[in-house]
């Protein structure tokens, strides 16, 4: 589908594998494996300049508007990941006495970085996506995960 839609919008075989980073008989094979699936010739071969028949010019714009479709929707995908709020728990004391007092701050510092505040007395499961991060205060570390999470803090300071 891309070689015929680079070879339809240049007529030419040679730009079109240029811009694909094939050589030239890639794209003709490319080419002939879709009129042999079509059952029709796509291009006028003969005599130059390269052209469309009309088969291909049906079909030229269909694929165009495919892989235009198929591009915005990747892009819109990859936006909306760069777009997910950061996801923080803590409980709802720590919450209101000193997360949301700062906020404004953080505003100023990151207008467009979305932020979901979790304000729960429950442990949340990180590992399950429940949160990103978990802010709580104990004497000891939770039992089911404390070691891990302790185990990459001092990983990440170079500690052992």
């Amino acid at each position: 589908m891309r070689a015929l839609d680079a070879a339809a919008r240049h007529l030419s075989f040679k730009r079109a594998a240029a811009e694909l980073g094939v050589t030239p008989t890639a794209i003709s094979h490319q080419i002939r494996l879709l009129e042999r699936y079509c059952g029709r010739a796509l291009f006028r071969r003969r005599p130059r300049p390269l052209s469309l028949t009309e088969a291909g010019a049906r079909l030229f714009p269909i694929i165009r508007g495919g892989l235009e479709a198929f591009a915005t929707a990747i892009a819109a995908v990859k936006h909306d990941g760069d777009t997910q709020p950061l996801r923080v728990t803590m409980t709802n004391a720590f919450a209101s006495r000193w997360l949301v007092p700062r906020l404004p701050r953080w505003r100023k510092v990151r207008p467009n970085a979305p932020l979901d505040v979790i304000g729960t007395d429950s442990v949340l499961d990180l590992h399950a996506g429940d949160a990103d991060v978990a802010i709580r205060y104990a004497r000891t570390l939770p039992t089911e995960y404390g070691q891990r999470i302790l185990e990459r803090f001092l990983l990440a300071r170079g500690q052992s």
